[in-house]
C-alpha cells in the first residue's frame, strides 16, 4: 500500500471518503458498486463510523448522480463524459457533500476531494478537481430556498425546499418531466411513465422518499421475547449503545443510530430481524395457525419465511424455496441465528419435480420486481431499469402466479407482494391472473414511501403493494 494510502485509511477525515470512492471505481469486483462496500471494509479494515458515512456517501452519489453530472455541466462548463473515471468520481463525491450533505462543511469537501485525487493524479488534475468544485461551491446563492421561490435556480433537496444557485441551473416547469427528472436525479422515461398516475405534489414527495437515506426497522423475535417484544427488545437495544423508537403500531422498533447491527449481542443471540413494517404487511394478512403447510416461494435471504415461522410458534410445516442456492444457505444460517426449526430449504427446481400438488395452505409469491417503491435502499435501481423490464417482471410473476395456483389447496390461499409502486407489477398483473383463473381478492394493500424531512430518512422504509388471493 502507497504511503499517501495509508495516510488517508489513517484519516477519520478522508477513510470514509475514499471507501466510498472505491466501492464506485473498483472494476475488479464484478458487482453493484453499493455491494462492494463490506467486502472493501474488510479488505481495508474501516472502522464502523467512516464506513457508515461511506454508506451514506456512496447511496447519495450514485441515487442523484443526473442532478450532480448536470450541476458539473452547467456551473463548471465540463462535459463528464470527458473526464476521467476515476476523477469524475471524486468530483460527483465532492458536489454530493456540497450539495446534499448539509452537516459536512464546504471547505471539508473541497480538501477531502483533493486528497483523495492524489492518490492516482498529477498536480494538474488534482487542481482540476479543484477548481470545479470551486465554481460550484461560488455558485451557491442561500444554502435553504423554497423551491416555488424560483424553480429554475433552485435544485430540490426535498419536495418543499433546495439549495439557491446564483444562475438558472434547471429548466422551467411547464417542461414537467425534463425538469423533474434533472432535479430530482430519475431516468426521464420513468419520470414519464408515472406522471399521470398521482397528483404534482404527491409524485413529487414520492421522489423525494427514493432519494431519503434508508431508515431500519428491526422485527422483534416474538418466540425468543413472547411478552411486549418490541418494548423488550428496545430496552435491550438501549443497553447496548443504540438510539431506538418503538413503533407500536407496528410491534416493530426503529433503529436511530448505534453500532453496526451485526456486532450488536441482540443480533448474534437472534433477537431481532431487520424488516420493513410496510413489507411484514402480506403475512400479518393471513390467519396463521400451528400445523398449516406454507411455501415462500421466491424465499430470497428469508425474511418472510422466518416472520412465518415465529408467528406460528414455529409450529407449522414451512417451505422455503429460491432458484439461488446461496441464498437458501444465508437462509439457513439466519434461521438458526433466530433459533427456528420448522423452516426447510428446497431449491426451486427441485419443488418442480416433486409432487406438491394441491399439498399448501398458503403459498407466498414475494416476486423479482423494479423495485421501484424502495429506490431509498436500492441505490442501482433507478439506473438499471429499462421500460421493457415491466413487461418482463409481470409476465415472470404471472408464471410464478400459475405455478403457486397448482400448489395451494381447494379452500388454500396465494400472497403475492412486490416493493414496487407500478400498477403494471401489481394491479395490472393480479387482475389477468384472478381472472385467468376465476379467484377472487381476499385483501390487498398499497403503501408509498414516505421521509422524515428533519432526520432525511424514510419512515416505515418504502413502497409495497400486496394481495391475499383465495382459491375459490
Amino acid at each position: 500500500m502507497s504511503g499517501r494510502k495509508s495516510d488517508i485509511l489513517n484519516s477519520p477525515e478522508l477513510a470514509g471518503r475514499f471507501l466510498a470512492w472505491k466501492c464506485l471505481t473498483d472494476t475488479s469486483l464484478k458487482m453493484l458498486a453499493s455491494d462492494r462496500l463490506p467486502i472493501l471494509a474488510k479488505r481495508f479494515e474501516i472502522a464502523a463510523n467512516n464506513r457508515a458515512l461511506a454508506d451514506d456517501l456512496l447511496s447519495g452519489v450514485i441515487k442523484r448522480r443526473l442532478s450532480i453530472d448536470h450541476l458539473i455541466e452547467t456551473l463548471a462548463n465540463c462535459k463528464v463524459k470527458t473526464i476521467e473515471k476515476r476523477l469524475l468520481e471524486v468530483i460527483r463525491l465532492g458536489v454530493y457533500q456540497l450539495v446534499f450533505e448539509r452537516g459536512i462543511p464546504e471547505f471539508a469537501a473541497i480538501d477531502t476531494a483533493s486528497e483523495l485525487a492524489k492518490i492516482f493524479a498529477g498536480r494538474k488534475q488534482v487542481g482540476f478537481v479543484n477548481a470545479v468544485l470551486r465554481t460550484i461551491h461560488r455558485a451557491i446563492a442561500e444554502r435553504e430556498s423554497r423551491i416555488d421561490d424560483d424553480e429554475k435556480f433552485v435544485l430540490p433537496i426535498d419536495d418543499e425546499t433546495g439549495i439557491r444557485f446564483a444562475r438558472e441551473i434547471l429548466p422551467a416547469k411547464r417542461n414537467v418531466a425534463k425538469y423533474l427528472s434533472l432535479a430530482y436525479s430519475y431516468p426521464r422515461w420513468l419520470i414519464q411513465r408515472w406522471l399521470s398516475r398521482w397528483d404534482y405534489q404527491t409524485f413529487v414527495r414520492i421522489l423525494s422518499a427514493g432519494n431519503a437515506r434508508a431508515g431500519m426497522v428491526l422485527r422483534p423475535n416474538r418466540i425468543k421475547l413472547s411478552d411486549k417484544p418490541s418494548y423488550r427488545l428496545a430496552d435491550i437495544l438501549q443497553t447496548q449503545g443504540c438510539r431506538v423508537k418503538v413503533l407500536e403500531e407496528y410491534q416493530m422498533v426503529q433503529l436511530i443510530s448505534g453500532p453496526a447491527i451485526t456486532s450488536l449481542d441482540a443480533f448474534k443471540g437472534g433477537l431481532f430481524q431487520v424488516q420493513d413494517p410496510t413489507a411484514a404487511m402480506l403475512v400479518n394478512n393471513f390467519e396463521l395457525n400451528s400445523g398449516m403447510k406454507i411455501l415462500d416461494l421466491c424465499a430470497g435471504l428469508g425474511t418472510k419465511t422466518t416472520q412465518l415461522a415465529e408467528m406460528t410458534n414455529d409450529e407449522a410445516e414451512i417451505f422455503a424455496s429460491d432458484k439461488s442456492q446461496d441464498k437458501l444457505e444465508r437462509l439457513k444460517r439466519n434461521a438458526k441465528r433466530l433459533d427456528l426449526h420448522s423452516i426447510r430449504t428446497i431449491a426451486l427446481d427441485e419443488l418442480k419435480t416433486r409432487d406438491f400438488q394441491k399439498y399448501f395452505d398458503i403459498v407466498i409469491v414475494d416476486v423479482p420486481c423494479s423495485n421501484s417503491g424502495v429506490f431509498d435502499r436500492r441505490s442501482e435501481a433507478r439506473w438499471r431499469i429499462r421500460q421493457e423490464d415491466f413487461d418482463l417482471f409481470s409476465k415472470a410473476s404471472l408464471d410464478l402466479l400459475r405455478f403457486a395456483e397448482a400448489l395451494i389447496t381447494p379452500d388454500g390461499q396465494i400472497g403475492f407482494s412486490t416493493c414496487s409502486i407500478d400498477k403494471q407489477e401489481n394491479e395490472e398483473t393480479i387482475e389477468k391472473f384472478t381472472d385467468e383463473h376465476n379467484l377472487t381478492i381476499a385483501t390487498q394493500n398499497f403503501t408509498l414511501p414516505v421521509y422524515d424531512k428533519q432526520t432525511g430518512r424514510t419512515i416505515l422504509t418504502g413502497g409495497y403493494w400486496c394481495a391475499v388471493i383465495n382459491s375459490k
